[in-house]
This record gives structure tokens, C-alpha cells and sequence, in this order.
């Protein structure tokens, strides 16, 4: 069977290998980070008190909001250069 490879325009334009990859590795990068999340969560949980939940669950979500927040802000420094 025949390999179907973009032409140099295409690679020219971006449509490439470049573009598969990023969004490869984009999808996982992001499932690493929810599944550490998730991880997290679960080890977090396992060793506090049932009545701790709630907290550990507000603080869990006020994190991940934190480091959105900082990831926006880098990625709109890197908007200026």
C-alpha cells in the first residue's frame, strides 16, 4: 500500500508534519495533565477525612483555575515578542 505524503507546498503552507504533530502532542500533553489531575485528586482524597472533602475539592479546583490563569498569561506574553 502507498504512503500518502503531503507535497512541499503543503509542507510550505503548514498543513504538514508540523501541524500533526502539535496537535498530537497537545492532546497528550492535555490528557497527561487531567490524568495527573486525576491522580492527585485521588491520592489527595484517599488519605484525608471524609468531612475534608469539600475543602480539598475547592482548593483542587482553585488550583487548576490558578495555573490556567498563569498558563494565559504566559501564553499572551509570548503574543507580544
Amino acid at each position: 500500500m502507498r504512503k500518502i505524503l503531503p507535497t512541499s507546498k503543503q509542507l510550505e503552507d503548514g498543513i504538514g508534519y508540523s501541524v500533526l504533530f502539535f496537535f498530537f502532542s497537545m492532546t497528550w500533553i492535555c490528557f497527561g495533565i487531567i490524568l495527573f489531575g486525576v491522580l492527585f485528586q485521588w491520592i489527595l482524597l484517599a488519605f484525608l477525612p471524609k468531612d475534608w472533602y469539600p475543602y480539598a475539592m475547592s482548593g483542587f479546583i482553585l488550583a487548576w483555575y490558578i495555573f490556567g490563569f498563569w498558563m494565559w498569561l504566559i501564553g499572551k506574553r509570548g503574543d507580544n515578542d
